[in-house]
Order: structure tokens, then C-alpha cells, then sequence
């Protein structure tokens, strides 16, 4: 489908129905570009999640990361053998270089995407943590609310919008973004 993998500078849209795991890719495309899995090394990848808080983002990535379902990875905070068997592939996860920065902490920003389209969210913001710039930048759930400011005279404007600045963001840090969008 991607016809040679995913490029720097690009910007790659997730869509699907809710619960068709557009999700769980997303998080795993993280780890296994943090772990550098597919890429010549690990790269930085930045997550934000407007869908879920930090803690659901990181079972998805053990998952992942550990060749597990999601729901065993829960299942071993009760089960001292199946978290036995988790503890390695999250050890790898707390130590890759991912950022996730969650629906808490985002205080509802990206939920209107004011912060992408007005320029106030880019990863230079969050670089002062990071040693190296992101090679993924993932924005977990593009929701668009009501246009409250009426910049926009309608809801395909405002998306070409978001969208134009999501591919600035590619381009200006030379990094792959992907936009996961619920349909």
C-alpha cells in the first residue's frame, strides 16, 4: 500500500472506522520505528494522543512491542506469570525514544487543532526533552469541532487547513507525520 515504505517529509492520513485499530497500528508503527524496526536506526517519534491517555497508548505499545494482544497486556497487571513475559518488551518501550503527549496534557488543543493550524504546536516546543528531533510524528485522532472564530467558512476549508499544516510540519522537521482520523 505505501509503495516503498513511509518518507520523510511525508504526510500519511489513517482513516477508518472506530475500532478498526487505526490505533494499535499507529502505536505500532511508533515502537518499531523507536526501536528501529524496518529503519537503518531508531528515530524519535512524537505521539499525541487526542484519543486516549498515556497509559492506554503504552499498552498498545508493549503489545506491540512484545507480540502480545492488547488485552493480555492489561490481563498482567492481575497475572504475575503474564507480566513476567511483558516486562522485557516494556523495558524496551520505557527506554525507546517516544514522547506521548496525551488528552490530559493537551487540554483539549488538539481536539480543535488551533494548535497545528495556528503554528503553536510544533515539536521544536518539545525538543528541550528530546535528544534528537522526530523522524514520526503521529497525531492519534484529527478531530475537527466547530469553527468558533469563524476563520473558516466551512468544515472542508478548515480541513485543508490542518491538513496544509501537518505537511508543513513533515517538511519542516524532515520527519514522516501520520494523521490518524476517525471517518
Amino acid at each position: 500500500l505505501l509503495h516503498g515504505g513511509l518518507l520523510r517529509k511525508d504526510l500519511v492520513l489513517l482513516a477508518g472506522d472506530c475500532g478498526c485499530g487505526k490505533s494499535t497500528f499507529a502505536a505500532n508503527l511508533a515502537v518499531n520505528v523507536a526501536l528501529g524496526r524496518g529503519w537503518s536506526e531508531p528515530e524519535t517519534v512524537l505521539y499525541f494522543s487526542n484519543d486516549s491517555c498515556r497509559h492506554v497508548v503504552l499498552e498498545k505499545m508493549i503489545a506491540a512491542a512484545g507480540g502480545a494482544a492488547v488485552s493480555d497486556v492489561r490481563d498482567a497487571a492481575f497475572n504475575c506469570e503474564q507480566c513476567k513475559d511483558l516486562l522485557e518488551p516494556a523495558n524496551r518501550i520505557l527506554e525507546a525514544p517516544i514522547f506521548i503527549v496525551d488528552r490530559d496534557y493537551c487540554h483539549g488543543f488538539l481536539q480543535s487543532m488551533a494548535g497545528i493550524v495556528d503554528g503553536s504546536c510544533i515539536p521544536g516546543c518539545w525538543n528541550k526533552h528530546m535528544s534528537d528531533p522526530p523522524g514520526l510524528i503521529i497525531v492519534d485522532h484529527v478531530l475537527l469541532v466547530r469553527d468558533r472564530s469563524r476563520r473558516f467558512r466551512s468544515g472542508r476549508q478548515h480541513w485543508r487547513s490542518v491538513l496544509a499544516r501537518l505537511k508543513l510540519l513533515a517538511v519542516e522537521n524532515n520527519a514522516v507525520v501520520v494523521a490518524v482520523v476517525p471517518v
